[in-house]
């Protein structure tokens, strides 16, 4: 409700009608896709620094590194991270021609140590590494090459299911 008034006043009618029909529910994987597509094409056409907010100067960051900056993306879980990772390699946002090549990398508690260190190499000349993650990324892990964040704001949390008597793992807004 407090969020349904906030709206009124701040976004258009045709904007609200949008908002009101978006099943919070569901995670858009088509969306996620877009957005990678959308920051590795703002790169390839305007620079490394395309996206980067500039200093009060007007200068751009740089960063002795030249490869492209990878994409950190935060989803709720395993199935949800393999679901994106399969869709992105067959995006139709994501061909190599239009993004260049894009290298996927899986981060979740349930993968091998050694598929854990994968995410901390560079990835291979002219590639963007796009690291999809649990939010075990977010608290215990620094990737040092990611650019840019994409955070669906989910993640999957212990609670108790009364009807069943049964512990469950629950995907939940994350609150900050």
């Amino acid at each position: 409700a407090e969020a349904s008034r906030l709206l009124s006043s701040a976004y258009s009618d045709a904007t609200q009608r949008s908002m009101a029909n978006v099943d919070e529910a569901l995670l858009n994987y088509e969306l996620i896709e877009m957005l990678i597509g959308a920051i590795a094409r703002a790169e390839r056409e305007g620079g490394e620094g395309a996206l980067v907010a500039r200093f009060a100067d007007g200068a751009i960051p740089t960063r002795s590194d030249t490869s492209p900056g990878a994409v950190l993306v935060f989803l709720p879980g395993q199935m949800e991270i393999t679901r994106l990772i399969r869709d992105c390699e067959r995006s139709r946002h994501l061909r190599e021609e239009d993004v260049g090549r894009l290298q996927f990398l899986p981060l979740y508690g349930a993968l091998s140590a050694d598929d854990q260190r994968r995410i901390f190499a560079r990835a291979p000349s002219g590639a963007r590494k796009v690291v999809v993650a649990t939010n075990i990324a977010e608290t215990s892990v620094t990737i040092d090459d990611v650019r840019y964040v994409i955070d669906t704001g989910r993640a999957k949390e212990m609670g108790y299911d009364s009807a069943r008597g049964l512990s469950v793992l629950a995907d939940a807004w994350i609150s900050r």
